[in-house]
């Protein structure tokens, strides 16, 4: 059984529309992220799971229970904000037994729950620190803990890493995974920072205009996108138009503005039909320049510009006219007006709708 349902769920604000008819479950265990630009609805539908705002059609079922007219203090629903909601006035130790005392746990109860959530979040010397004396990130600690003392059926997260600078962010994703896997919780968390989702995430919903795009796996999410806003929302790419010539043992050959490209069928979005006009999806990443003309997928290209990133240089290329982004490991000194020659492998490459036919 699912932990979370929501089912047709629908809202407006006069006559905008936020939410449109939105389905998702999530199972026992599962992190699913809400991810999509600011307005697409994400935060209005957690509020609506959390019992902050109510729904104008569908309803919230929770292990089972419908939930959707109940008021947030009895959804067990603990919530992560953004701007991670503590008391200025209380210590740390304090702000972790807030919500405990309302509900009259036992005093020895609440002083070994507070214990171990101290623990867990890395915080047990802060105890008695004021929230005002502590760093962005020590908050966003305390915040965590304070959500994950209530036991809740799931947690949930609203950009909680937005306040931190990018190295907290990255720390601080990798402890979210960490304890919500070790203590097996459910969580349905917002962002709109790809990174976040796609390394945190089991699952993940992009959502566009009150809607789900699509649902997936983080890889499968970057790979194969189902369409051209995922595609692009989920990192850098290019999107050439195709013509399919032919298809041949699993196998497509497009006519591309940069020569004829073969791409592998298999896990595809789109399975093509010959003379069907496709888009392609083309990571920088999956660029290789320098490659052996005789290689599979070879074509020429000159150097239009490069910018040395440390690890990566970033080339754009003038592929037979069509402007084409390539991300270069460990890359020698390329310079403007340089020709090389640059292959895709034929796995690296996704089929889409074209632009057309959305």
């Amino acid at each position: 059984m699912a932990m979370l349902e929501i089912r047709g769920v629908s809202k407006a604000y006069g006559r905008t529309p936020v939410l449109r008819g939105v389905d998702l479950s999530v199972e026992p265990g599962e992190l699913m992220f809400l991810l999509g630009p600011s307005g697409c609805g994400k935060s209005t539908l957690l509020r609506i799971v959390a019992g902050l705002i109510r729904q104008d059609a569908g309803s919230v079922v929770l292990g089972g229970r419908d939930v959707s007219a109940l008021p947030p203090e009895s959804r067990n629903t603990p919530m992560v904000f953004q701007n991670y909601a503590l008391w200025p006035h209380l210590n740390v130790a304090e702000n972790i037994e807030f919500g405990l005392k309302i509900k009259k746990l036992p005093r020895t109860e609440i002083r070994k729950t507070v214990d171990e959530m101290l623990e867990v979040v890395g915080m047990a010397e802060f105890a008695k620190r004021k929230v005002n004396e502590l760093s962005g990130g020590q908050q966003q600690r305390v915040a965590l803990a304070r959500a994950l003392a209530l036991k809740g059926d799931i947690l949930l997260l609203d950009e909680p890493l937005s306040n931190l600078d990018a190295r907290l962010r990255d720390l601080m994703r990798t402890e979210i995974r960490r304890i919500c896997k070790e203590r097996r919780l459910t969580a349905l968390y917002v962002t709109h920072d790809r990174r976040e989702a796609l390394s945190v995430g089991d699952r993940i919903a992009v959502m566009k205009d009150g809607a789900i795009l699509q649902l997936d796996a983080p890889r499968t999410l970057y790979t194969r996108p189902a369409n051209k806003f995922t595609a692009a929302f989920l990192g850098d790419a290019d999107f050439p138009e195709a013509k399919c010539l032919r298809i041949e043992d699993g196998f497509a050959l497009f006519e591309t503005p940069m020569g004829e490209l073969r791409v592998r069928l298999e896990g595809q979005p789109v399975q093509p039909a010959q003379n069907d006009v496709c888009t392609l999806m083309i990571r920088p990443e999956a660029v290789r320049p320098g490659t052996d003309p005789a290689s599979p997928n070879a074509f020429p290209c000159i150097v239009r510009d490069s910018v040395f990133l440390g690890e990566t240089t970033g080339l754009t290329l003038d592929a037979s006219g069509f402007t084409l982004h390539a991300n270069e490991p460990a890359a020698p000194e390329r310079r403007p007006g340089d020709k090389l020659v640059c292959a895709v492998p034929p796995d690296a490459i996704a089929i889409l709708p074209p632009d057309n036919a959305r």
